[in-house]
């Protein structure tokens, strides 16, 4: 067997083990004391992608997705701080944008933009913040940077999507990639609701769950590339 695929299975081992673990450091510590258990987590997958980077040879499409799990990396250091800092908490959204641009441009180079792409993400991210202020959300300084990032978030998710749908899909592996983006998407969305609406920790719980899953996959299609 591939020594390559025996240290990618390996990885996901750890992986998918640390991730309960984070979740129940997270309830006894807190997020801030916890942070070294998400940046490990966040580590591996930044390892995952970088395995992939090496097997392909370095393609633009790995290195865009791999420099968007790194700005991810950074981002979850500062979003451990969404309650208790609020410009870090900025500086998180930031960095989680520059990911979501680095993704979204990874699936361009693949295959260029539709109209009804636009449209359908346009309505899906005006269709979430109409929802904040609905519910008469109070997001402060962060009211621009989150309407921002929620715009690229539903446009990278929708993108990720189309690609499964093609006759050919550029993406070997196209499930994992669409798969993971979605995850993606609904984990930033529990997030917002948790941030915002609803503190229960289950749903916070669900938010580590979805996102680290969703990056496990993004990360490893550039293995299977």
């Amino acid at each position: 067997m591939d020594k390559s695929l025996l240290l990618l299975g390996f990885l996901w081992i750890i992986y998918l083990g640390l991730i309960p673990l984070y979740i129940k450091k997270q309830k006894e510590l807190g997020s801030v004391q916890a942070v070294s258990y998400k940046l490990t987590l966040s580590g591996i997958f930044c390892a995952i992608g970088l395995l992939g980077v090496i097997r392909q040879g370095g393609s633009i499409f790995c290195i865009l997705i791999f420099t968007g799990l790194i700005f991810s990396l950074i981002g979850d250091y500062f979003l451990v701080f969404i309650k208790a800092d609020e410009k870090k908490f900025i500086s998180g959204i930031f960095f989680f944008g520059l990911t979501q641009i680095c993704y979204i441009s990874a699936m361009i180079y693949l295959s260029s933009i539709s109209y009804l792409e636009i449209i359908i993400a346009g309505t899906l991210a005006i269709s979430v913040i109409l929802v904040k202020f609905i519910k008469k959300t109070n997001m402060g300084k962060t009211l621009i940077p989150l309407m921002i990032y929620i715009s690229l978030v539903a446009f990278m998710a929708v993108k990720a999507t189309s690609l499964l749908f093609l006759v050919n899909p550029p993406v070997n592996k196209q499930w994992m990639l669409t798969g993971g983006a979605l995850l993606f998407l609904v984990s930033d969305m529990m997030l917002g609701t948790w941030r915002f609406l609803n503190q229960k920790k289950v749903l916070y719980n669900m938010v580590s769950i979805c996102y680290f899953l969703g990056q496990l996959m993004i990360a490893s299609v550039l293995y299977f590339q």
